[in-house]
């Protein structure tokens, strides 16, 4: 196997997400072969996943290492169910499988005999008293961490590969257009996330077709609402909404934070023997009546009356 060093080279930096986070830095290099169809492979170093990596491997390592310690106090106690090497070694090596660190951390089962006699017959020992040796296995682990499979996967932390047909694009550019794709895919995120689309099980063709019919004019229908809205602030000249929490400025609207706004509105109706009484409006705030008056919305379709 190679062990050459990647010519990398930087291609973007930017700040942490908090501020004393450490800058977020991306490398890239040209792979030296393409796939086996001939597509150019690029090699892209992320300092964030760096730290995911190292931070997944260590939670992984520490979770078998102490899932392997309550093992060996269980095996080492008076009342110990597990009275067979090969049973330990399956407990051993099911905890492994679990954490998902078996490819570091491994577990060796030790034996010992302990032995002890005992009388025979009841009764005060003496001289002629016959005694009977008795043996009891008892099981040990011992837990090692192979450092040098540690130090031979930490050398990859942070990187993965893009693979493209377009051999124009520099390697910085390739990793420039691999980040823009969620924005070409918001929609697909908005659908997963928002709207909390989830497998179903519908036997009918016309059911599934029904179903994606609604989830399509749901979504088409939160388009269509950030587009009224941000065209609306655009002709106005309103740079920014309220719309975070602890009134953080929002230039840039979503349909999830307008539906958001609107999450507390509630009318109430108050009857008597089956007869309506009396109404209670919603109080609707400053932010939400400007929201329905750059939507085009009229008040009247939260109140009674329309709000004057």
């Amino acid at each position: 196997m190679s062990q050459q060093v990647p010519d990398w080279s930087e291609a973007q930096r930017r700040p942490g997400k908090r501020k004393d986070d450490p800058e977020l830095v991306w490398r890239v290099a040209p792979a030296p072969f393409p796939t086996v169809e001939g597509y150019r492979i690029t090699w892209v170093h992320s300092s964030a996943k760096q730290h995911r990596d190292e931070t997944a491997r260590a939670e992984r390592i520490d979770r078998a290492r102490h899932a392997l310690t309550e093992l060996a106090e269980r095996l080492a106690g008076p009342r110990a169910r597990i009275t067979t090497r090969v049973a330990a070694e399956e407990a051993a090596a099911a905890l492994l499988a679990t954490s998902g660190a078996e490819r570091w951390v491994s577990a060796t089962v030790t034996e010992t005999v302990d032995e002890r006699y005992r009388q025979e017959t009841r009764g005060r020992p003496g001289k002629d008293t016959r005694y009977r040796k008795i043996e009891r296995t008892r099981f040990a682990l011992e837990v090692s961490i192979n450092s040098e499979q540690v130090r031979y996967d930490a050398a990859s932390d942070g990187c993965f590969p893009l693979i493209s047909n377009d051999d124009k694009l520099t390697d910085t550019e390739v990793l420039a257009a691999y980040r823009y794709q969620p924005n070409l895919e918001k929609r697909h995120h908005e659908l997963k996330s928002v709207q909390d689309a989830a497998p179903v099980q519908l036997k009918s063709p016309f059911r599934i077709e029904a179903l994606f019919a609604c989830q399509f004019i749901a979504l088409l229908t939160n388009c269509l609402i950030e587009r009224e809205l941000r065209h609306a602030m655009t002709h106005r000249n309103i740079p920014e909404l309220t719309l975070y929490r602890e009134q953080r400025a929002c230039t840039a609207p979503t349909a999830a934070r307008i539906h958001d706004a609107f999450a507390d509105v509630q009318r109430h109706q108050l009857t008597r023997d089956s007869h309506h009484v009396q109404t209670f409006d919603p109080q609707l705030t400053t932010l939400q009546l400007q929201l329905l008056e750059l939507l085009g919305v009229p008040a009247s379709a939260y109140t009674t009356d329309p709000v004057r």
